[in-house]
């Protein structure tokens, strides 16, 4: 009606541009207050459309995501500490909707993703790992929210038993930081310390199947000479027994002082014996032959198989 009017109300003019934009974010800030965030979201556009319309300056545009924004992050925040998860959920999309690049909402998001599959029968946790992958990728792996993402998608993944791809992302996190990067380390042997733990407790309970599994994920991390030795032992009371000589090596190799290293040669010496690789046990018998607890029976062996000086062993 004003433009109407031409000229003469001008003034008008600008004061209704400059307040319907106001009108929509009392809009906003109701359904808020409601806690209707579809109404909120429909209102905040609203105000977008017109701000942008009449010529508001970006700075008055930013101001209002400052205020909903935050006020979207509280509730969504206190949604999930009350459980509700799904509406949570979607209010986290909201700000990311709102905000795209807005790693804390993707975090956020991730999160309570990861909290509400948990517990559920069917777990799906394809958004958390959409969302923390965004943030690595937006801040970049080397940096604080970066970490952060690498380290929840690395759960993530624990969490659904993909052991392989929570190795893959901290991998892939090393060729950014670097190899020798202390955050790359301790990445990597957080993963290695939670399976030589779960290793540790299944061998404690016979369960040398899920013992070895355990301690081969812990290997994979990063070289340990502990997870190598629960490898060993594990294969071997499961009659795998090159898969035990090998681990046993590994982690001689990794351990060159151990003090249990006359041990360990018993060990190898035993477990190629069992699979019938008499060149490479009589190598390690060999190595035995002035032990004091296995000296004896390092004789014999070597005795009865017709051992050779300087029989071959890695």
């Amino acid at each position: 009606m004003a433009k109407s009017l031409g000229n003469e109300a001008d003034d008008i003019v600008r004061d209704c541009q400059h307040i319907i934009p106001q009108i929509y974010m009392k809009f906003v800030d109701k359904a808020l207050a409601d806690g209707d965030i579809d109404v909120a979201l429909a209102n905040y556009k609203r105000f977008i459309k017109a701000a942008t319309e009449y010529g508001n300056n970006s700075e008055v545009i930013q101001k209002a995501k400052s205020t909903v924004i935050p006020k979207l992050m509280d509730e969504g925040l206190l949604l999930s500490n009350n459980k509700n998860y799904y509406d949570a959920v979607e209010t986290y999309k909201t700000v990311i909707e709102l905000d795209p690049k807005n790693t804390t909402a993707l975090l956020m998001l991730g999160s309570t993703v990861m909290n509400w599959q948990s517990g559920a029968i069917s777990k799906d946790y394809t958004e958390a790992v959409k969302s923390f992958t965004k943030v690595a990728e937006i801040a970049g792996y080397d940096s604080e929210d970066g970490i952060k993402a690498i380290k929840l998608l690395c759960k993530c993944y624990l969490m659904q038993d993909d052991y392989d791809s929570a190795i893959k992302v901290c991998k892939k996190f090393a060729e950014v930081a670097g190899e020798s990067s202390e955050k790359t380390k301790a990445l990597l042997s957080d993963i290695s310390d939670h399976y030589l733990n779960e290793a540790k407790e299944f061998i404690k309970l016979t369960s040398y199947r899920k013992g070895l599994e355990n301690a081969q994920i812990a290997a994979q991390a990063i070289d340990s000479p502990e997870a190598e030795l629960l490898i060993g032992i594990s294969a071997f009371k499961l009659e795998k027994y090159e898969t035990a000589a090998t681990a046993f090596e590994a982690y001689l190799a990794l351990s060159p002082n151990a003090e249990n290293q006359s041990v360990i040669f018993h060990r190898v010496a035993d477990a190629y014996e069992r699979c019938n690789n008499i060149e490479k046990a009589c190598g390690y018998y060999q190595l035995l032959l002035k032990d004091p607890k296995y000296g004896e029976e390092a004789k014999t062996k070597a005795k009865e198989f017709k051992c050779k000086k300087n029989s071959k062993r890695k």
